[in-house]
């Protein structure tokens, strides 16, 4: 005791200014994250407010997916209080999932089910509802070679701008283009907002959540050299 009385008493100054520092510092993530949250949330509101020029189902696509956004509120799909939301993705896609256990249904991959979810909200129609995003990419780019006036048509990335209500979808494998009628490994978001160069992106299954990330566009369209996810495909309502 009476050694790290004479520590303290050697060293004093060094540990409380190390201290203060350390104070100095937390309070400075502490406010840098207090802002990030406000930003968040007033972008938030932006993309809430936002009606000017948005057909209904952009509209209520939009308002779904940010809906599931501050649901989820940054928990993760391990807080038990999610599962009941899981089971109704899934629902949404198709799957009975009434006798799934807890661990099947945390684990199972779901950011197509969110998708399925999130448009049927919306009143999707004939939207091919999938816990795969290859199905639904797949009948959206039949529906437009066929030009059969189905509900949801799918675009090269490349032949439109990004609007708010899209659905945009990379691929998590190789060998997969515009074309390919297979299924494949991939992930798609909604498009909730585009502000000027940038789009804002709703997705689930991300980091364990349902997440929101801005991508960048060029004259309105997604620029392949600017962002990682290499999306290729522009699923839309007509």
């Amino acid at each position: 005791m009476n050694e790290i009385k004479r520590f303290y008493i050697q060293h004093r100054k060094q540990i409380l200014v190390a201290l203060a520092v350390s104070v100095f510092v937390a309070l400075i993530v502490v406010i840098i994250l207090y802002v990030q949250y406000m930003r968040k949330k007033a972008l938030i509101e932006q993309i809430k407010m936002q009606n000017t020029n948005l057909s209904p189902f952009q509209r209520d696509v939009v308002a779904s997916a940010m809906a599931e956004l501050e649901y989820w509120d940054g928990r993760k799909e391990t807080d038990d209080a999610l599962l009941d939301r899981l089971k109704d993705y899934y629902r949404a896609a198709g799957v009975n999932v009434d006798k799934w256990t807890k661990d099947q249904i945390q684990d199972t991959a779901w950011s197509s089910a969110f998708i399925s979810y999130v448009v049927k909200n919306a009143n999707g129609g004939d939207f091919k509802y999938s816990t795969s995003h290859s199905q639904y990419v797949i009948d959206s780019v039949a529906n437009k070679m066929q030009d059969n006036n189905r509900g949801f048509y799918g675009y090269r990335i490349s032949e439109d701008k990004l609007q708010p209500g899209d659905i945009v979808v990379y691929a998590r494998q190789t060998g997969v283009d515009y074309l390919t009628n297979s299924a494949y490994q991939s992930h798609g978001d909604v498009v909730v907002k585009v502000e000027g160069e940038v789009a804002y992106v709703v997705g689930g299954n991300v980091s364990n959540g349902v997440t929101m990330k801005k991508i960048y566009l060029k004259e309105g369209y997604f620029d392949q050299s600017k962002n990682r996810d290499k999306y290729f495909v522009i699923v839309r309502k007509n």
